[in-house]
């Protein structure tokens, strides 16, 4: 999968054909302190999210395969009833 996001000047921006957006200029007309870092905390957990290197079916077979190990491990400890 292409990455969206990469760093711009410490920070991660948005990939765009001319290069990397910053949160302040994507918060455009609006450019109050809060909003660029509402724009910067979306940026950044897309960017967590792309530097698992795993695609959203993965994350979900890893949560649904977790879950259920934890439901044998309460079963073998005598916490749950089948």
């Amino acid at each position: 999968m292409e990455r969206l996001t990469d760093v711009y000047k410490g920070r991660y921006g948005i990939k765009t054909p001319e290069g990397i957006m910053p949160a302040y200029e994507m918060a455009s007309g609006n450019k109050t302190a809060e909003s660029v870092i509402d724009f910067q905390k979306g940026i950044d957990r897309l960017a967590d999210y792309e530097n698992t290197g795993l695609m959203p079916e993965q994350i979900i077979e890893i949560d649904y395969l977790y879950a259920e190990k934890c439901r044998e491990v309460a079963m073998l400890r005598g916490g749950l009833k089948k």
